[in-house]
């Protein structure tokens, strides 16, 4: 368990987990016609995985340009993110 830690593959595990979350959630919209769009999906999932990456990228490669790319990423996805709820709950607001 130490080295799936250490080599930073539990990070490669862990965006598995989220990308078959999301294959099965998309599956799920497009089959029953309910439940989040893909594209509000993938909005809300794209920090995560950015961050999964970035947690890569420092123990696989031990190499700061890695972590830097991926951590800036995250920033514009997650308030690209918070924009779109931030929008979409205004809507649902009483006058």
């Amino acid at each position: 368990m130490r080295d799936l830690v250490t080599s930073g593959n539990v990070a490669l595990l862990a965006l598995a987990a989220l990308l078959l979350e999301v294959a099965a959630l998309a599956t799920l919209r497009t089959r029953l016609r309910r439940g989040l769009r893909v594209g509000d999906l993938l909005l809300m999932t794209l920090p995560g995985a950015c961050l999964l990456a970035a947690l890569y990228c420092a123990r696989a490669f031990e190499d700061w340009r890695g972590v830097a790319l991926a951590l800036s990423l995250a920033l514009p996805a997650h308030l690209a993110d918070l924009r779109r709820r931030w929008r979409a709950t205004l809507t649902r607001l009483p006058a």
